[in-house]
């Protein structure tokens, strides 16, 4: 058997080596929760290299979600800071949550990996 290749959603590295793989679905495919596992168990194992110890490694946290698409990429946007363990507050996520402009909502996704503050996504075109 060859290796199966996957190809994920979004990778999220925060700044202690914790990794998050943000899955999102935009209808109910077979095997959902198995692909989650056989993605977390890549990311996982893909942090060893020959010679180095286990205790190298990270933990590894998959955020998965099966929701209508703007839904599931408002939610994206509010698991990838809540990965990185960036405050929002009801306000933002309100705000996130009520946006229907898909483009919107992708460019928030795509600098959810690297703003300091939530706030910052709400007064950013795109």
């Amino acid at each position: 058997m060859t290796d199966k290749s996957i190809v994920l959603d979004i990778l999220v590295l925060c700044e202690d080596g914790t990794q998050a793989d943000v899955e999102m679905q935009a209808d109910r495919r077979p095997a959902w929760r198995s692909r989650c596992m056989f993605y977390w168990a890549k990311v996982y194992s893909s942090q060893l290299t020959p010679g180095l110890p286990y205790t190298t490694l990270k933990p590894v946290k998959v955020v998965a979600g099966d929701l209508p698409e703007r839904n599931a990429l408002a939610a994206a946007v509010l698991h990838v800071l809540h990965a990185r363990a960036i405050p929002v507050t009801e306000e933002t996520r309100a705000a996130i949550l009520a946006c229907g402009d898909r483009a919107r909502l992708e460019g928030w996704v795509q600098r959810a990996v690297s703003v300091l503050r939530a706030e910052d996504l709400l007064g950013e075109a795109g």
